[in-house]
């Protein structure tokens, strides 16, 4: 009976088995382009995600520069002329830079018969720049009489 049970074994598996030896050249082939295009696909997604990560990167030191600049702006004595006001140093790969703006306000103080002041106000604009983008902010600061 044993015997009877391992030739029918021996037979279905060389029928089902039996011309197949190993991987055909086309199956070969076919499983290096499945590898190939899955590889590109993660070595396309990782430089992608790195650019993303550098790109948000800057914008945090572009955003804390910027904040930086306007704090020491701010501490700063009023000046007419926007070239006096200091510059913080940028890190390398970065520039900040300032401009003003006088809307020609003026106002009486003590009002209403006091002293009148002209040119108390300036629009302030800090503009840091990287390699991929810049950042602006605007501000206002006044002349104290």
């Amino acid at each position: 009976m044993r015997t009877a049970r391992l030739r029918v074994m021996t037979s279905t598996r060389r029928r089902l088995w039996g011309r197949d030896h190993g991987f055909a050249l086309i199956e070969a082939v076919l499983a290096i382009v499945i590898v190939a295009t899955v590889a590109i696909g993660l070595v396309t997604a990782m430089a992608s995600s790195s650019r993303v990560a550098a790109r948000g990167n800057e914008s945090i030191t572009l955003l804390q520069l910027v904040r930086s600049e306007i704090e020491v702006l701010k501490q700063a004595p009023f000046n007419q002329d926007p070239a006096a006001y200091p510059i913080i140093s940028a890190p390398e790969g970065f520039t900040v830079s300032i401009s003003a703006v006088d809307p020609g306000i003026s106002y009486t103080y003590p009002p209403p018969l006091g002293t009148t002041l002209t040119n108390v106000v300036q629009k302030i604009t800090v503009t840091a720049a990287g390699d991929f983008s810049q950042m602006s902010i605007a501000f206002y600061k006044n002349k104290m009489p």
